[in-house]
């Protein structure tokens, strides 16, 4: 998984460590390098080593050949807050000492960030969730449309099928028997099995 690093502000006495979640875009070393952002700021004023890590399936970080059905599976937040366990652990280890760590993000890498904290305070001192969606929400339009942006720059028919599918879905559930088409294609259980 791609990341980038920022050693500019830490001391060798220093054992605090940022680390900027790059949520669903490309990654750039720019976000970490001069730029005028709060955790730069931090990064500056705790003497911190500075991170920031790729998203997986975003930029140059895929963990699988393609981006089939079948591996998109992988693409989740769950996985990705096992990402950044994964990299604060390696860079633990590398580093030795007794690291501390505060995750910084922003909208959907904000939660990230939190998420990250909750399930793995062991590993993680601290987060800053910066609009953070930490709340989940029915139809949450918001964050679609940043991804349809997102399937529509990757380029190639990605968009094309995923938006026909998604039509094909909506109509198939407009009649009954279509719902129950839909329900046996992903496996679903009736309301009354809750």
């Amino acid at each position: 998984q791609r990341y980038f690093f920022n050693h500019l502000y830490a001391n060798e006495d220093s054992n605090v460590n940022i680390l900027y979640i790059i949520g669903e875009q490309n990654g750039d070393v720019h976000v970490i390098q001069g730029v005028d952002t709060s955790y730069v700021y931090y990064a500056q004023e705790l003497n911190a080593d500075l991170y920031a890590l790729e998203h997986r399936f975003y930029g140059t970080s895929h963990p699988t050949e393609d981006t089939s059905i079948d591996n998109l599976k992988y693409l989740s937040s769950r996985q990705a807050i096992e990402d950044i366990a994964d990299f604060i652990h390696q860079k633990n280890e590398e580093k030795g000492g007794d690291q501390k760590w505060i995750v910084v993000g922003g909208s959907y890498a904000g939660a990230l960030s939190a998420w990250s904290r909750l399930k793995h305070p062991h590993l993680i001192s601290g987060s800053v969730a910066s609009s953070a969606p930490i709340l989940a929400q029915m139809d949450f339009y918001g964050y679609l449309q940043t991804v349809e942006n997102d399937f529509k720059n990757f380029g190639g028919l990605c968009y094309d099928q995923i938006s026909a599918g998604l039509n094909e879905a909506l109509s198939l559930f407009q009649s009954e028997e279509g719902r129950k088409k839909l329900s046996l294609l992903f496996r679903l259980r009736s309301a009354q099995s809750f």
